[in-house]
């Protein structure tokens, strides 16, 4: 049997081995501080890559908006495409048509200019010379 000496050195004994000594205690506080710190760099981290998400989303936002507005462009300038061509084929038969007219007076032109000149010639007095 235990005597109560025993039992009481063995009781301190494994009071003793049960309370944390001085150096645990500052170990304990030291992992406690670390993981205080780690837990603080994470959370920072964590907010850091919130506002990177939100100023990509933002990003997005904006490209999207410039890709619409590039998209419309793009459109009106078919528009105005489509439409100088149709200006283009509307001056092309004018001038086609003007080609043609020209074409017309120059050989009415050709042919009544030399006859209109002999008839001048024709008319002239040639034997009278009161007229000079």
């Amino acid at each position: 049997m235990l005597t109560v000496r025993q039992l009481s050195a063995f009781l301190r004994y494994e009071q003793a081995k049960a309370a944390p000594s001085e150096k645990t205690a500052r170990e304990t506080t030291d992992a406690v501080k670390s993981t205080e710190d780690a837990i603080e760099r994470a959370t920072d981290a964590v907010t850091r890559t919130e506002d990177a998400i939100d100023r990509t989303t933002d990003a997005i936002a904006d490209t999207k908006a410039a890709i619409q507005k590039t998209h419309e462009i793009i459109e009106k300038t078919h528009q105005v495409i489509e439409k100088t061509h149709q200006v283009i084929e509307k001056t092309q038969t004018e001038i086609v048509k003007q080609g043609q007219i020209l074409s017309s007076f120059t050989l009415v032109t050709t042919v009544f200019l030399p006859l209109s000149f002999f008839a001048s010639v024709m008319y002239l007095p040639v034997g009278d010379a009161s007229i000079f």
